[in-house]
């Protein structure tokens, strides 16, 4: 690997740990919690979650940046609702046809992805002013950080209250005991990490490890200046 190539990866290494802990949005704004929290006691459904999110948040900053000029100003929120709407609709329709089992576990939190308003959110102060190319980037490195919340506290949460791992993977692939990890007998565990009140507690650990590496990371004299500054704004 040539000094280059290195060079990029390091950068991209970078943008997204700066991503993860200084923009999440889930650790710092505290916003779109509802579908996360919600369905982020089992690991199976915050894996299937992440990828539903990554691609509807990536495909609708990808087409609001490249109609940004075709969108009237007044009708702006109204068409990236519809534009989130019409990609949510489209996987829920091809999981009812494929994954039946898994979009009923899923409930009427897909739906809501529709009208997120992380993605919402995003989408009018990002995409909306921003070239395809650096909307593709900010969509994907802000996906990522989200799915990385989500595979934590579906794995935590998942492993306190039921003492296993992928107990739900049967809702993909059909067969749960060819990947499930168990660690205790009967699948017992503590169960209030399964409860709405234990998510919020997880929540609240991952922000407290969040800032603790943040913190970390801002005292670190290798790392360039500008990506020390954890603190300071875009």
């Amino acid at each position: 690997m040539d000094t280059n190539d290195k060079g990029t990866i390091d950068i991209i290494r970078d943008q997204y740990l700066d991503t993860v802990l200084r923009k999440n949005p889930l650790l710092t704004r505290l916003i779109g919690l509802s579908p996360i929290l919600a369905i982020s006691y089992s690991l199976t459904l915050s894996l299937a979650m992440g990828i539903i999110f990554f691609t509807v948040f990536t495909l609708s900053s990808l087409l609001v940046s490249a109609t940004r000029y075709l969108i009237p100003p007044p009708a702006a929120l109204a068409c990236y609702v519809l534009i989130s709407a019409t990609i949510v609709s489209a996987i829920d329709l091809l999981m009812q046809a494929y994954y039946p089992d898994l979009r009923s576990a899923l409930g009427l939190y897909l739906p809501i992805i529709a009208a997120n308003c992380l993605i919402i959110d995003r989408i009018t102060i990002f995409a909306s002013h921003n070239t395809i190319s650096d909307s593709l980037r900010d969509a994907v490195l802000t996906s990522l950080a989200v799915m990385l919340v989500l595979i934590l506290l579906g794995a935590f949460r998942e492993l306190v209250a039921y003492g296993s791992i992928l107990k739900d993977i049967h809702l993909i692939s059909g067969e749960a005991q060819a990947f499930t990890l168990h660690f205790t007998k009967n699948n017992s565990g503590f169960s209030l990490a399964s409860l709405p009140a234990g998510a919020f507690i997880c929540l609240g650990l991952l922000i407290a490890l969040g800032d603790f590496l943040s913190t970390t990371l801002a005292s670190d004299p290798k790392r360039p200046r500008n990506l020390r500054r954890w603190d300071t704004d875009d």
